[in-house]
């Protein structure tokens, strides 16, 4: 699709996400999500890709021609995209809530633009999430026990992502 290969929320109503999977979706902008006022919680990205922005989310702002920017990124994976940066918001937006997040790997950047400065503070970083992969074929996106996304190395954020931990290392 043109927008949101994985979902595309449109209009000024909240929408809110927890414990959700987007992963291998393609679109021209949003490869994962795309959307204006959007919240996700404890949700995995990966795989997904954007032609042009975002290669796993895409926010716009809402409110018309006086628009504000109203999403919200919390304990949160959004690693290896194939194509487009990990999340466009657009420059104009200076202070991105983000907190409890690891964006990795992903082959636009990861913590660009105005995302840069939140990397390595309120709990967000920047690490391979070691996803359990063929060691879990049945959940590829669980956490090796030694994931920088698993609770016990998080005490302060506690689970990173929507897979909790599924296998050895």
């Amino acid at each position: 699709g043109l927008c949101g290969g994985g979902l595309m929320c449109t209009g000024e109503s909240p929408v809110q996400f927890s414990g959700c999977s987007f992963t291998e979706n393609t679109a021209h902008d949003g490869g994962g999500v795309y959307g204006g006022d959007v919240r996700l919680w404890s949700s995995t990205f990966s795989g997904n890709a954007a032609e042009d922005l975002g290669g796993a989310l895409y926010f716009y702002p809402v409110g018309g021609a006086c628009g504000h920017y109203a999403y919200e990124i919390g304990n949160c994976i959004i690693a290896f995209s194939a194509a487009g940066e990990a999340i466009y918001a657009g420059d104009w937006y200076p202070d991105l809530p983000v907190t409890c997040t690891n964006i990795y790997g992903n082959a636009g950047g990861d913590w660009t633009g105005p995302l840069a400065p939140s990397c390595g503070t309120n709990g967000n970083v920047s690490e391979d999430p070691l996803f359990c992969g063929a060691d879990n074929p049945g959940s590829p996106f669980t956490l090796h026990a030694d994931s920088p996304c698993a609770p016990t190395a998080n005490p302060e954020c506690g689970l990173i992502g929507a897979w909790g931990v599924g296998c050895q290392v």
